[in-house]
């Protein structure tokens, strides 16, 4: 009997920390309002940004891989085949890489 009273003892404490340490956790993260940018950030001259809009993550890259079709998309030749997101899978029959998409040898 009294092996019964620990475990469940045991069993309840477990419950009530599972509920309180996330909820602790949650607590720590930073939900204020923001009121200006984060500093260091800035726009694209060619976006225009919402009227009342913050930037509050920033992160600006010296380029970025592009692949640019040539041709219409058609379906996968693998019968039946899907992306991560479990959607059908169209390929160009041409495409170009960046970053010397202009060449077109």
């Amino acid at each position: 009997m009294k092996t019964h009273v620990i475990s469940w003892a045991v069993h309840v404490a477990a419950v009530v920390l599972s509920v309180i340490v996330p909820s602790a956790t949650l607590s720590l993260a930073d939900a204020s309002i923001p009121t200006k940018d984060i500093s260091g950030a800035s726009d694209n001259p060619l976006v225009k940004r919402y009227e009342g809009s913050f930037i509050v993550s920033y992160d600006s890259h010296a380029f970025a891989a592009l692949r640019i079709p040539l041709s219409p998309l058609k379906a996968s030749a693998t019968q039946g085949e899907r992306d991560g997101m479990n959607n059908r899978v169209y390929r160009p029959e041409r495409w170009r890489s960046s970053p010397n998409w202009w060449c077109w040898s």
